[in-house]
């Protein structure tokens, strides 16, 4: 048996090196004191004592190596002297696993890595460095009690899974400097009711948001170029849906969503939407388009109509006549009003819905939103 594992204090001093996996499943080890000559803590270094506490880490620590600290399961707390590196890396899986940790302050020059605090699932809060510009990959991924959330405006990006599985987040408010939104960054954060974002944001793709089973509303900027498929698939409780420009909407990007939602687009110079808005059940026979600004929908793609001309896989078309009174149509499986700027094409299947949105060659703007909602 070696001996050396029972101990339950460690300080380390002098120039020294330390070895990866040197003190890993140290199962006595409680606290652990790295002196100003340490510079680098190194990979398993730590990983699994399943009894440390405590770690303080000197101004001269550079680098954290993957999983240094991995499921230490006890560790509450990781204390950073203030620190006069210009940076310091931590590397995948740095404190993995550590369920015990509710809150770690780091220094400002701290660089993240992927999945550096995953499934830290006592972490309440969190502040990230402002050296950082993207939000790596399961950096947060099942942070099941985090609650808040700061980013500096450094942040260019959210990879994927970052905030996956935070199931405690209600409020989420994106950086100004925020430009894409990576696959199933916010997946199944199940009480999550808000996201803001911030005014230079231009993508969000596959599967961003889905299973946000409480998110009520979203508001995207005019910055916003794509909304990649199911992106927010699955967001049940979903009211409000708002663009303030152009964007091409891929398939199924809000499959799943309430049949209560309403729906608001900027429609001046619209590009193409592809089926975008579908219902999880059979297409319901109440539902009411309604639109303020000059529309035309339709159950098939339209060869041409008026002005605007659109290719079509499918040899027959239906028209439903616009209501002067603007009052919808109940009873139909197609409503519209008016004709002109956009013309919604709506394709009927056993899966649900399809919405898609062109621009009008010739278009006569007389109010710019278009508002979708079923009664």
């Amino acid at each position: 048996m070696d001996k050396t594992k029972s101990i339950s204090k460690l300080t380390i001093s002098g120039h020294v090196s330390i070895p990866s996996s040197i003190f890993r499943e140290y199962k006595q080890l409680k606290e652990v004191i790295l002196s100003s000559y340490v510079n680098k803590i190194s990979d398993n270094c730590f990983r699994d004592c399943s009894s440390l506490i405590k770690v303080f880490i000197p101004h001269t620590i550079e680098e954290i190596s993957f999983d240094a600290f991995r499921d230490c399961i006890k560790l509450t707390e990781v204390l950073f002297e203030t620190t006069s590196a210009e940076k310091i890396n931590l590397h995948y899986r740095s404190f993995e696993g550590c369920i015990s940790i509710n809150q770690i302050n780091l220094p400002s020059v701290t660089l993240l890595n992927t999945s550096c605090f995953y499934n830290c699932s006592r972490l309440d809060n969190f502040v990230v460095p402002s050296i950082n510009t993207y939000i790596p990959i399961k950096c947060f991924m099942f942070c099941t009690n985090l609650k808040t959330i700061t980013l500096p405006d450094s942040i260019k990006q959210i990879k994927d899974y970052s905030f996956a599985n935070c199931e405690s987040m209600i409020n989420f408010a994106c950086p100004k400097s925020l430009k894409h939104i990576y696959a199933n960054s916010f997946r199944n954060n199940h009480h999550l009711q808000s996201i803001t974002f911030g005014n230079m944001l231009e993508t969000i793709l596959g599967t961003a948001s889905a299973q946000c089973i409480s998110l009520k509303s979203v508001s995207f900027p005019s910055s916003l170029k794509f909304v990649h498929s199911n992106s927010f698939s699955s967001c049940k409780q979903l009211s409000s849906i708002r663009f303030a420009s152009p964007s091409i909407i891929s398939y199924g990007s809000f499959i799943g969503i309430s049949k209560q939602c309403e729906l608001l687009i900027c429609t001046s110079n619209y590009p193409k939407i592809e089926p975008t808005f579908s219902f999880t059940d059979a297409f319901p026979e109440n539902i009411r388009i309604y639109s303020i600004a000059n529309s035309s929908f339709y159950e098939r793609e339209v060869i041409k109509v008026d002005n605007c001309e659109f290719p079509t896989p499918f040899p027959t078309q239906k028209t439903i006549e616009p209501d002067p009174n603007q009052n919808g149509m109940s009873g139909q499986k197609i409503a519209a009003i008016s004709c002109g700027i956009i013309f919604a094409i709506i394709g009927c299947s056993l899966i649900g819905v399809a919405i898609y949105f062109y621009k009008a060659k010739n278009p006569k703007i007389q109010k710019e939103d278009v508002y979708m909602y079923t009664v």
